[in-house]
């Protein structure tokens, strides 16, 4: 339950400085490969593991519920911002490289 409110967090953080961007009358695409978090920001659930979410973390729902931002799962494997959050192995690491463009830089020193 710890790493969905964590992921949770990480959302709200994300989408409010991808709010900032926005244009009007246009939404926020956000992945999530967390199916709780979803379904946090999507449905208000009370339970005992997650009342201590405060209620500025409750950013997510309001804007899904206004409909700025959806929220869309995606499989583990292919979530990209694990590049910047995790350790990786260096196949899934190069294989996120890729799909950023980014190219493999040569030391000269």
């Amino acid at each position: 339950m710890t790493g969905d409110v964590t992921d949770y967090r990480s959302q709200t953080e994300m989408s409010s400085e991808s709010m900032k961007d926005r244009q009007p009358k246009a939404f926020v695409l956000l992945y999530c490969d967390n199916q709780l978090a979803i379904c946090l920001a999507e449905i208000p659930l009370f339970h005992a593991r997650t009342k201590h979410v405060e209620v500025h973390y409750h950013f997510i729902r309001e804007k899904v519920l206004q409909e700025e931002i959806e929220m869309r799962q995606i499989n583990t494997d292919d979530q990209i911002a694990d590049l910047f959050t995790k350790g990786l192995s260096t196949c899934k690491f190069e294989k996120f490289r890729r799909q950023l463009s980014m190219e493999k830089r040569m030391s000269w020193c």
